[in-house]
């Protein structure tokens, strides 16, 4: 522009301070129309006119931007030497004057986008409506979408607005958790997969935001969280429906020996209603779910509760003949079949180890256990040794005792204690049912008979049984079995059998060894030549031992008071022998003190042979 007067150009002629006066006059003109608009009473044209503003602010501030870059590039091409001196016509400088005037619009349209981010979460989480699901959950992550998008190249406005959106994903968290205690059923499928679903936007839509504003992406991560916290609580209720129906195996088994009568009531078996439960949560819920890491863990973690805790129930059943034996594996299969289709797995984990070796162990008898072959005892090893010797213990018959029932506990009780301790306390209760079992033998009636059941025996050597050499101490399991001190090993126990001479023998607690004992026997087996001869029951004196069955005179019968052992006892023969030797003797004397006159001495006395 040129002056009209001098026809100079205007750059020539206008110096800094008319140009200062210029702008500050021009942008507090600005200032107060906008203000006064942001007043004015609704339904008037200047509230609309403020409106129409605040709704386009994003085109507002482009429109400001691009005036700002032609005056600062006509400003450089002209030469205003006293705007540049001065600084005023700076792409900084005078872009913080011109949007200065514009504030109360960005503050308005910034309220206004916090309102179409927030509104429609008040709308879905109405009181006593149902849960929003995946289809409300997709129309949020649209309109938070478009929201972000409105702002493009506005870098100060697109971290407000992501500021909004990330204060919108946290009201739905809030509003969410407030309502998964009053949720049931098909409600708490819905809520689950909206949370997953506005969560999972939240990390994949959203990744136009600044790596160093992370608002939206922490929101998001809260949603994915708390939406995980919610798929568990169908899987809670389920692990409670299955461990009740695992209690009735117990009434099942022992109700199987039972008569029955016209009043008996018909039960569904437990196993066919675990499956039926188990088939039926995963068409109703897991089907509905959306699919994703948390919930392929949850299915693990139910499938491998349901394993443990069949192996802890199964372990506590007692009278398991042949037949029901037969029947908890068929059973066990068909469960394994259920839990294998519920996750598409199929190895569930150490679990599913351990229930194939129990499942494995139910079917071999007791007696052929230690003669397996190497890869079932390695198969065995995935068991701990509680559970095995407690399902060993529920083939015995009494005195040998689980411990459960020794103690008097429910089934219910030592599930849960078996859930709740460590390995080495559970061997200590199944040490202490052995040495109980001991107890009560040592002090059975002679009468009875001194045999160990072959279960206590298996036991007892347990360790060595399940070692790969089937000598030795198994290397894994070497520590778990737990000796007591008043425990006897099997050689004391067949030493005891072997000690049949016990009853008589007073001396057994001086003999220290059973050899000794044997000897003993032996020696009083050997001699057969004191028919007569009664032992006492210290097989040390013969007090009264008989020899006089063929002696004509007991007075010259020596007894054998001094025979102290069974080696010093005298034959009736030697007794015999002696006399016969006595009496010649007294006849030699007799004829020597003969007198002359063919007198017989009147006091040779001896027996007549």
């Amino acid at each position: 522009r040129r002056d009209a007067v001098t026809f100079l150009p205007l750059s020539e002629t206008i110096d800094g301070d008319v140009l200062a006066l210029f702008l500050s006059t021009m942008t507090r003109q600005m200032t107060d129309q906008i203000n006064a608009l942001s007043r004015a009473k609704k339904r008037t044209p200047g509230s609309m006119l403020f409106d129409a503003l605040c709704e386009e602010y994003p085109r507002l501030l482009n429109k400001f931007k691009i005036m700002v870059e032609r005056l600062t590039n006509t400003a450089s091409s002209a030469n205003l030497s006293g705007g540049v001196s001065a600084g005023l016509l700076e792409r900084g400088t005078l872009s913080e004057l011109l949007l200065r005037t514009i504030k109360p619009v960005e503050t308005q349209y910034l309220a206004l986008s916090l309102s179409r981010v927030t509104d429609p979460i008040v709308l879905l989480f109405k009181p006593g409506g149902q849960a929003p699901g995946e289809v409300a959950a997709n129309g949020l992550a649209k309109l938070f979408a478009a929201e972000l998008m409105s702002t493009p190249g506005e870098e100060n406005l697109f971290q407000n607005s992501a500021k909004n959106v990330a204060a919108a994903l946290y009201m739905y968290a809030t509003k969410a958790q407030d309502m998964v205690g009053r949720v049931v059923g098909p409600d708490v499928l819905g809520l689950h997969n909206g949370l997953a679903t506005l969560g999972s936007s939240g990390r994949v839509m959203f990744g136009l935001q600044l790596s160093e504003q992370k608002e939206i992406l922490e929101a998001a991560e809260v949603l994915i969280a708390l939406s995980e916290s919610v798929q568990e609580k169908p899987f809670l209720a389920m692990k409670a429906t299955v461990e009740g129906i695992l209690l009735q195996m117990h009434d099942q088994y022992l109700a199987a020996d039972e008569r029955k009568t016209e009043h008996s009531v018909a039960r569904i078996p437990y196993d066919e209603a675990l499956r039926e439960r188990l088939t039926l949560f995963r068409v109703e819920i897991c089907d509905h779910l959306l699919r994703s890491r948390a919930l392929v863990v949850n299915l693990e973690q139910l499938a491998a509760f349901c394993l443990e805790d069949f192996v802890y129930n199964a372990c506590l059943l007692r009278k398991l003949t042949d037949s029901k034996r037969g029947n908890l594996a068929r059973e066990m299969s068909e469960i394994e079949s259920t839990l294998v289709k519920l996750t598409a797995q199929k190895s569930i984990g150490k679990s599913h180890e351990q229930f194939r070796a129990f499942k494995l162990l139910v079917q071999v008898e007791t007696d052929a256990i230690p003669s397996v072959d190497l890869e079932m005892r390695r198969q065995f090893r995935q068991l701990p040794l509680s559970i095995f010797a407690l399902h060993i213990l529920g083939r015995a018959q009494p005195p040998l005792l689980q411990p459960h029932i020794r103690m008097q506990w429910s089934p219910q009780r030592m599930v849960e204690w078996l859930r709740n301790n460590p390995e080495e306390k559970a061997w200590k209760l199944v040490n202490e049912s052995l040495t109980a079992y001991e107890k009560v033998r040592n002090t059975a009636e002679p009468s009875e008979s001194k045999t160990m059941a072959p279960e206590y025996t298996l036991l007892r050597k347990l360790d060595s049984v399940l070692a790969d050499n089937n000598t030795g101490r198994s290397s894994q399991h070497s520590a778990s079995v737990v000796p007591g001190e008043d425990a006897k090993t099997a050689e004391d126990a067949k030493t005891a059998e072997d000690a049949k001479t016990a009853e008589d023998a007073k001396t057994a607690e001086d003999a220290k060894t059973a050899e000794d004992a044997k000897t003993a026997a032996k020696t009083v087996e050997d001699a057969k030549t004191v028919e007569d001869a009664k032992i006492i029951e210290d097989a040390e004196t013969v007090e009264d031992a008989k020899t006089a069955e063929d002696a004509k005179t007991a007075e010259d019968a020596k007894t054998v008071e001094d025979a102290k052992t069974v080696e010093d006892v005298k034959t009736v023969e030697d007794a015999k022998s002696e006399v016969n030797n006595v009496a010649e003797e007294a006849r030699d004397a007799a004829d020597c003190n003969i007198s002359e006159d063919g007198k017989a001495v009147e006091d040779s006395r001896f027996p007549s042979s």
